[in-house]
């Protein structure tokens, strides 16, 4: 079904691109993912689930899985958004946000947004 594709695809991307937040800057897999959970499948604890992943590193043993986005601050927003304006969810929400305010060394994706946009707009003109 779709969450063993979307968890196939997760796997490879991740397994392609290791240094990165799945190569891309804009959360558009978890976010398409979430609203595929919310939207078709009807499940928002499932919905909530796809966030939690990206956003928070699970403990596995020896070894750490998920959490691809977890230093990135605009993931966490993009997560209180949508347990706000989806799930109209203000306490998860406000939740999210305090975990993110309290985290240290939070990065922004907003510098490599802003070059990679430059850099097609150079490439256009």
């Amino acid at each position: 079904g779709f969450r063993a594709t979307a968890e196939l695809a997760r796997e490879t991307v991740t397994d392609m691109f290791p240094d990165t937040a799945h190569g891309e800057h804009t959360l558009a897999f978890p976010s398409y993912w979430a609203a595929v959970e919310l939207e078709l499948n009807r499940d928002e604890a499932a919905a909530k689930g796809v966030w939690e992943s990206f956003t928070t590193q699970q403990q596995d043993g020896a070894s750490t899985t998920g959490g691809e986005y977890a230093n990135i601050a605009e993931a966490h927003v993009a997560h209180a958004e949508f347990l706000w304006r989806r799930l109209g969810s203000v306490e998860a929400a406000r939740g999210v946000y305090k975990r993110c305010y309290a985290r240290l060394n939070m990065e922004s994706i907003a510098p490599a947004a802003l070059a990679a946009a430059a850099a097609a707009a150079a490439a256009a003109s």
